[in-house]
């Protein structure tokens, strides 16, 4: 049972809230503010949004466009928009009738619960406050659904969010109704399933997406995945491998500190790069954990052995067709597809008797900002073939640690020579002929094979990074 703030509390706190974010803002007398934000702040969380239905919207919009906000329309039909400014987001909705019809025709008993901000009137007829203590998420009927289709997933949003869960009458209206999955606009549905990705331990919500039928449905190539059953050195099929390499990968991402040592802030540093909007390298890492053999179901063959050849690449150009489709930006696109496609790498690698500093540091060459998301994906995939207890894999987590010390001690040195002084050097005009031999300096001089100018001078007079290897 969740133990949820007082109503005397809960109205200190939308004051405090309310304080914060609309000084010099005027309110309707008939404003109220509802939703997750009322939700959050009974459960003594920091409101991420504030929701405000008020009888005039146009009025409220133009009194934050006055404050120097950003306004964004994100439903014109419905008349539901958003302010943007001073570090938090302002959804503004249409109060059509009572407060009490207004809550009603919500989607979620727990985001039914309203403040009258005039008179700090709490209201609650569906026993929202009810289902908060208890963790539930819980429709107010199976018409919401038919309403906006994206609540079918945003139940499952809400639920990782808090670790929650949903109730049972509600799951069987998502189940019933999956296939409007897809009427939403693929920005909300990115969204959706962004945030739901996003919560640390979101496991859970998404195996009962999958089982429900939602997330096939938005991911078709996921669907797909169900006919490759268990194989060697598998021991589960691949929807059941797909999802368990997520869960590990969950376990990982918690784990930093004894995966990575004194590189864990640095990882953390780079997961937390802000992609498109505010979503994250982390869910980009997530995502391709999820989708990494998602190329398996196309390329499978069977000899004496089954064979997924090539299913990296045919893996990367599904997951690169798909996210453009829901309106990822091209650098999360770039992240997810690169991820799947060099997925394998590491498992090379770590099979070899030792990884020589030359092997490294093409990895980290190669693979930039994606080398070390890759080889956490690559460690929580191994887990999942192998079904063992979250660390047991001893060999792999040293692995990956000497991977990442190794390309530390090598770390990235000033340039020895510039694309300027090779071209003048060589007497050759801007082309792919410098990159090779930028890239060639920068290797030797890693390695430690060179460390002067001259010697710099010399090694590229010899052409040696025309060879083949060395590009």
């Amino acid at each position: 049972m969740n133990v949820i703030l007082s109503k005397e509390t809960m109205i200190r706190k939308a004051r405090e809230t309310l304080a914060n974010h609309f000084r010099g803002i005027k309110l309707h007398d008939d404003a109220m503010m509802v939703g997750g934000t009322i939700r959050d702040i009974l459960l003594g969380r920091t409101p991420k949004d504030i929701d405000i239905a008020t009888p005039k919207t146009a009025e409220l919009v133009q009194g934050f466009v006055d404050k120097g906000f950003t306004h964004v329309l994100l439903d014109e039909q419905r008349d539901i928009h958003r302010m943007v400014g001073n570090g938090v987001h302002i959804d503004i909705t249409p109060l059509h009738h009572d407060h009490i019809h207004d809550l009603i025709g919500r989607d979620f008993t727990i985001n039914a619960i309203g403040l009258v901000i005039s008179t700090e009137e709490v209201l609650d007829p569906q026993g929202g406050m009810k289902d908060l203590s208890k963790s539930l998420v819980r429709a107010l009927s199976e018409d919401r659904f038919l309403e906006d289709p994206l609540r079918l997933i945003r139940a499952f949003r809400i639920a990782a969010d808090l670790s929650f869960s949903i109730d049972p009458v509600t799951k069987r209206f998502i189940t019933k109704h999956a296939h409007l999955i897809n009427r939403p606009s693929k920005e909300r549905i990115r969204d959706e399933i962004c945030w739901t990705i996003e919560a640390p331990r979101s496991y859970p919500v998404i195996e009962e997406l999958t089982r429900t039928g939602i997330l096939g449905r938005i991911l078709p190539e996921f669907a797909s995945v169900s006919q490759v059953i268990a194989h060697k050195p598998h021991a589960l099929g691949l929807t059941e491998h797909l999802l368990w390499t997520y869960k590990y990968l969950e376990d990982i991402l918690e784990d930093l500190d004894s995966m990575l040592g004194d590189y864990a802030d640095n990882a953390r540093e780079l997961l937390s790069t802000v992609m498109a909007s505010d979503r994250r390298m982390f869910i980009c890492t997530k995502l391709a954990g999820l989708l990494h053999d998602i190329g398996k179901p196309q390329t499978i063959t069977y000899e004496e052995e089954v064979h997924f050849l090539e299913h990296d690449r045919v893996g990367s150009e599904m997951v690169s067709k798909r996210m453009e489709e829901l309106k990822f930006s091209s650098a999360e696109t770039k992240t997810v597809s690169g991820i799947v496609l060099n997925h394998m790498r590491p498992h090379n690698l770590q099979k070899l008797d030792s990884v020589t500093p030359k092997a490294v540091f093409k990895y980290f060459r190669d693979l930039e900002q994606i080398a070390i998301p890759t080889l956490l994906v690559a460690v929580a995939d191994a887990y999942a073939t192998q079904m063992m207890p979250y660390g047991s894999l001893d060999a792999y987590h040293e692995f990956v640690k000497s991977m990442v010390a190794e390309n530390q001690q090598m770390g990235k040195p000033k340039p020895l020579l510039t694309g300027d002084e090779i071209m003048k050097l060589l007497g050759i005009d801007p082309g792919p002929e410098v990159g090779l031999a930028v890239s060639y300096l920068a290797e030797a001089q890693a390695l430690g094979q060179i460390t002067t100018k001259t010697q710099a001078k010399e090694l590229i007079k010899s052409k040696g990074y025309l060879n083949e290897g060395n590009a």
